[in-house]
């Protein structure tokens, strides 16, 4: 004989005394129910979480053509952003990424800001032309 404890609808434990094939049956049952249990609970997440691995829900009003086309410009423009040198590279990402004035960066680099309007020129110039 082996004790089972159990807990009634109350939530209160109560202990059986069970013959041995009982026993082993009644745990198996226990086992495959935490077992579906847990398989219930590792497949359900709630939205919220879903949306914070990058899951979304389809937008019906969504242009897929434009968005495609929008993430092909943008693909582009970084390809010919790589080919800057370095430091324009780093101008680029202070003005347009960081939003740092331009004022700032001359303060920062010890040039006039002319300098650093007629460097942002020479980059535009050259984004255009690799983007043509």
């Amino acid at each position: 004989m082996l004790t089972y404890t159990f807990k009634d609808a109350d939530g209160v434990s109560q202990a059986v005394d069970l013959e041995d094939n009982v026993f082993e049956e009644i745990c198996d049952v226990d086992y495959k129910i935490r077992l579906g249990n847990r398989k219930e609970r590792r497949h359900c997440q709630s939205l919220e979480a879903s949306m914070e691995k990058g899951f979304d829900i389809a937008d019906p009003n969504a242009d897929i053509i434009e968005i495609l086309d929008k993430k092909q410009r943008d693909a582009e423009l970084y390809a010919a952003i790589a080919k800057l040198s370095p430091e324009q590279q780093q101008l680029v990402s202070d003005v347009y990424l960081d939003g740092k004035s331009q004022s700032a960066i001359a303060k920062r680099q010890g040039v006039s800001k002319v300098a650093i309007h007629l460097r942002l020129q020479v980059i535009l110039k050259k984004l255009k032309e690799f983007l043509s």
